[in-house]
Parts: structure tokens; sequence; C-alpha cells
């Protein structure tokens, strides 16, 4: 997990966090989606962002 997904997700991923970039989800929990896929949706943005800044 990158440093910016911690900074921006830190109070919804608090619960999950165990360890430098880990994040674990218990299994007697159900699985957030939700915020899995506003993690993916904001590495997608940093990703394209960063891909733009090194092809130019």
């Amino acid at each position: 997990m990158t440093t910016t997904v911690r900074k921006q997700f830190q109070k919804v991923l608090s619960p999950y966090l165990n360890g430098k970039g880990t994040a674990k989800f218990p299994l007697d929990q159900p699985i957030p989606y939700t915020l899995i896929e506003q993690i993916v949706k904001f590495r997608v943005k940093e990703n394209s962002a960063e891909t733009g800044r090194t092809n130019k």
C-alpha cells in the first residue's frame, strides 16, 4: 500500500492496518468492497497522473 493511500484513507483504513503497507480484512466480518473500490479508483487516478508526467 502506498503512502498516499494510507494518508488519503487513514480514518477508514485504521481498523484494517497491520504493519507497514498491509491491510488485513478479518474473515469474520464483511469485506469492505466499497472501500476497496475507492482505493482502486484512487490508485488508477494516481497512476494515470504519474504516467502522464513521465511521458511528456
